[in-house]
């Protein structure tokens, strides 16, 4: 990857805690190795202390995909000091930070970067966090925003950016770059046999609760379907055709994809998130060229489209799910056009493309557009 010339330091401050198995760990550690990557000896992730158990550090960031990220643990970015804005962080690093290029993606240190009046790029993933203290939030923000501390919105969806320019938030300050993947890993998963989609393992990997598709997944096993399952709380999953394997390390996540033909993302409408999550799972499952069976939600719509990477059905219908992988077993061509196109779209979101992305929104002068490329 090139580097990119920038003089001044980029810093990502962070709130996860490197020994929990998270989604938002993950992209935060695979957008850090990406920036990383692109300005070498100028890049730091500040994160709170792990509590590592039997494992090092390295040990532990090889399991993330996220070997050789220079990162440094600070106790005050601890969620102790949440209610405190993190200020004792602040007061030690400020000449840094403003001397830097700062990047958040937590709404608490977002708040204390604007009351120490630090310019940065906060990363919003959900509108609840700064819904919590109604208007202000709202208010704090949006003044932020035409102050120029805020010095652009990332939404990781459009329909998320749709709801915060309803907010007053500037549009020409509010940005989309979705989650990524690490296409060069993931594309290296073995190919689909055309013969074995005609009896298909489906693999489902994430959390696992009624908002993220738990009936679903019980309905499918029901129907005499094998089904892969990883992630937290999938032991709520019992039935004789589940095979459950539990918080998995990232880097294992490729390994359930190759014993399977079909990923299935069962999203719920009454997820929280329903309208501005990014599904760094489903590009992972398109990445590896697999038949993408997903729920017909905004979020999904924005990154594939239905009869061409994947197929879209009713979120809460389990018998439109069934009716899905029928289509599939009974046409195997069609399933194999579906995962081929899914792992051609899945190039756009590769984490270099992503780190890029955020970079140039520290250069001058810069523009939307300038940025938005997927």
């Amino acid at each position: 990857m090139q580097a990119i010339a920038h003089k001044r330091e980029f810093l990502y401050l962070s709130t996860s805690r490197l020994h929990r198995g998270m989604a938002n760990l993950v992209q935060t550690l695979k957008t850090s190795k990406a920036i990383g990557s692109l300005m070498p000896n100028r890049f730091t992730l500040f994160m709170p202390p792990a509590r590592l158990v039997n494992i090092s550090l390295d040990e532990r960031l090889n399991e993330l995909g996220a070997s050789g990220v220079n990162l440094r643990f600070s106790s005050f970015l601890h969620s102790r000091w949440k209610k405190f804005k993190f200020w004792p962080f602040f007061m030690l690093y400020k000449k840094r930070l403003l001397k830097s290029m700062v990047f958040v993606r937590s709404w608490r240190l977002c708040q204390g970067l604007i009351r120490h009046s630090i310019p940065h790029v906060f990363e919003a993933h959900e509108t609840d966090p700064i819904l919590e203290a109604g208007a202000d939030g709202i208010n704090l923000l949006r003044h932020a925003a035409e102050a120029g501390i805020v010095r652009w919105v990332v939404a990781i969806s459009d329909s998320l950016r749709e709801e915060l320019i309803k907010w007053g938030i500037l549009a020409e300050r509010v940005i989309v770059i979705p989650s990524g993947v690490d296409t060069g890993y993931f594309s290296g998963a073995s190919p689909l046999i055309p013969e074995r989609i005609k009896t298909p393992t489906l693999v489902h990997i994430g959390t696992v609760d009624r908002s993220r598709g738990e009936d679903i997944i019980k309905g499918i096993a029901e129907r005499g379907y094998h089904i892969l399952v990883a992630g937290r709380n999938s032991d709520r999953l019992q039935h004789s055709n589940i095979e459950n394997f539990g918080l998995i390390p990232h880097n294992r996540v490729l390994s359930l994809y190759e014993r399977a033909e079909i990923a299935l993302i069962p999203y719920q409408p009454g997820l929280s998130t329903v309208n501005s999550f990014s599904s760094m799972k489903l590009i992972e499952a398109m990445a590896c060229a697999r038949i993408v069976i997903a729920s017909d939600l905004r979020p999904i719509k924005e990154v594939v489209t239905d009869g061409k990477e994947a197929m879209l059905v009713p979120a809460s219908e389990v018998s439109a799910w069934i009716s899905a992988i029928e289509k599939v077993v009974k046409d195997p061509d069609f399933g194999l056009t579906l995962s081929k196109n899914a792992q051609k779209r899945a190039q756009f979101f590769d984490w270099s493309h992503r780190g890029k992305c955020i970079l140039s929104l520290y250069d001058k002068d810069n523009h939307c557009k300038k940025a938005l490329l997927f």
